[in-house]
């Protein structure tokens, strides 16, 4: 309550890379508790490790987070989060696209995903996300399943694009999370956790 969660109108959801180690190191240190980790693209380059899926209300409270590989898909993190909450952890594809060959087609992932106790619980509040999480087939697949709204920019293809003010209306309203990441990282130093162990990893995470 002191924090404003309960008159949140939102919720803002991103995830954040969480660097193990460089690809040389990856291709050194077999043994490392982070074996079961992979790699994946980061927002400037490859990273092996893990990314952090965080959702905070507009006055930057984490609501509830979650940790999957590296190279898993922030749809199937968001899926794992969502179901989290509503009370059953799963990962269900949403229905295939019809006009997509099957092969296409989204498939579970096979990464490691954890910290379950971590997602929080439901509030029936519309998450704001970017682009990695768009696409109206997942949209409709939350909406359905677990009743949660997520509001992206749609994509250039889209038959109902974003005007440029609803854009800048998005990003504005998405901003508490890039400033809660910003704390997290150059304060916090979220990114060099220095854990030994997947319990180390998601002790450090909730203390920071």
């Amino acid at each position: 309550d002191w924090l404003g969660q309960m008159q949140a109108l939102y919720e803002c959801v991103d995830s954040l890379p969480l660097p193990a180690g460089t690809s040389g190191q990856y291709s050194r240190e077999k043994g490392h508790w982070l074996w079961n980790s992979r790699i994946g693209k980061g927002p400037h380059a490859w990273l092996w490790g893990d990314r952090w899926l965080v959702s905070v209300t507009p006055t930057g409270a984490i609501t509830g987070w979650l940790v999957g590989s590296a190279d898993i898909n922030d749809r199937w993190l968001m899926e794992g989060f969502l179901s989290a909450r509503c009370g059953q952890p799963q990962l269900v594809q949403p229905p295939r696209n019809p006009r997509l060959p099957r092969r296409l087609a989204a498939t579970p992932p096979v990464g490691f995903m954890g910290g379950w106790g971590a997602c929080g619980s439901s509030a029936q509040r519309p998450y704001l996300a970017d682009g990695n999480f768009n696409g109206n087939y997942w949209r409709q697949h939350w909406h359905d399943l677990y009743g949660s709204d997520v509001i992206t920019i749609p994509s250039h293809n889209n038959h109902h694009p974003f005007s440029p003010a609803w854009k800048h209306w998005l990003r504005h309203l998405r901003q508490p999370i890039e400033t809660a990441f910003a704390f997290l990282d150059t304060v916090f130093d979220v990114k060099h956790l220095q854990a030994h162990s997947r319990w180390g990893q998601f002790t450090r995470l909730a203390a920071k």
